[in-house]
């Protein structure tokens, strides 16, 4: 439903804010919006509707919006899109023009990359690949640097190359493995986000990254989904 009609995420934000603003909630950070499945750079400007600070300059529809809403203040978010699609990752210049950040959707970025469904062959043949040596581990656990690291690095440097300020990071089951984390550190990745259990290892790996790439300037920030 908010796929095709934005207003509803529109919505949502607005209900979001209207709480922060009734129980007087202080946000430290502009709270992310992630469109998910973004194959073209025309997709994302769709999503960047006049809540958006930079629409609300260009197209003066703040006050007539925050009124209809019953909104106090004009509030204030960013707005992203998951990369996991292929195609994503070789456009992700031009994607990055209309973004503020990158969440890279290893899950599906592997299995589109690899062409193979996770719960179809994780337990069929990938077992018996890694006891014959046909593969050294399993890539749905830990990133495939040739492939889907490359696709990784390649929509990292071209979007950063449109966008320096693009902030980057994953979301997916990589997040939480110490060599994949090592991976992303490289790549220069902002941030993993891994599910809470995982958080004490990720942390860990995270730190030891920086210890071994000391010359990579980047922070590592961990978000529990």
């Amino acid at each position: 439903m908010a796929r095709r009609r934005p207003p509803v995420l529109e919505r949502r934000i607005a209900t979001a804010t209207q709480y922060c603003q009734h129980f007087a909630v202080t946000v430290g950070t502009e709270p992310p919006n992630g469109i998910g499945v973004c194959p073209a750079c025309r997709h994302l400007p769709i999503w960047r509707h006049p809540l958006c600070p930079t629409e609300q300059r260009n197209r003066g529809l703040a006050p007539i919006r925050c009124r209809r809403l019953r909104l106090s203040t004009v509030p204030r978010h960013t707005v992203g899109t998951m990369i996991e699609l292929p195609r994503a990752c070789f456009v992700a210049g031009q994607i990055a023009k209309h973004a503020d950040f990158f969440s890279f959707g290893t899950n599906d970025l592997a299995q589109s990359a690899l062409g193979f469904s996770r719960d179809d062959v994780e337990a069929t043949f990938v077992p018996t690949y890694i006891d014959r040596k046909v593969i050294d581990r399993n890539p749905f656990e830990t990133i495939d640097e040739p492939a889907v690291g490359r696709l990784v690095r390649l929509a990292a440097e071209d979007g950063r190359h449109a966008h320096p300020n693009l902030k980057l990071g994953i979301c997916g089951e990589h997040g939480g493995e110490p060599t994949s984390i090592e991976f992303f550190h490289r790549a220069r990745l902002d941030y993993v986000s891994c599910s809470p259990y995982r958080v004490p290892v990720a942390r860990i790996a995270a730190a030891q990254a920086a210890i071994r790439n000391p010359r990579v300037q980047v922070r590592h920030r961990l978000a529990e989904r």
